[in-house]
């Protein structure tokens, strides 16, 4: 089984996981992820080709923004639009100190 999903650096620099079971919702979080990605032009000498690619391997698009970037937007405020769209929203990285989301307040308590 495949999910649709991304994995989102918010406001607060936490690392968290939205996942979606349709392609409806897929493309309803990306529209939102595009309106709060802050538009830092990617470098791909120091960050890398960011392309995404097709059933056979192929090149289809690049994305031109620094996709690292956090979004302009809290745990909270990016988990409600997960939820809203009927997706799951996971808190990534819980054990670690640094990007964790156990970091904010009232995050994922552990």
């Amino acid at each position: 089984m495949v999910f649709a999903g991304a994995e989102v650096t918010t406001r607060e620099e936490a690392h968290c996981v939205a996942l979606f079971a349709d392609d409806r919702a897929r493309a309803a979080f990306q529209m939102y992820l595009d309106d709060y990605l802050p538009p830092v032009p990617n470098d791909p000498e120091r960050f890398g080709d960011q392309v995404w690619v097709n059933a056979r391997n192929e090149i289809v698009g690049e994305a031109p923004y620094l996709l690292i970037s956090a979004l302009d937007r809290s745990v909270e405020q990016i988990a409600a639009v997960v939820h809203r769209l009927g997706g799951l929203f996971i808190a990534a990285h819980v054990e670690r100190p640094a990007a964790g989301c156990n970091r904010v307040q009232g995050c994922c308590p552990l």
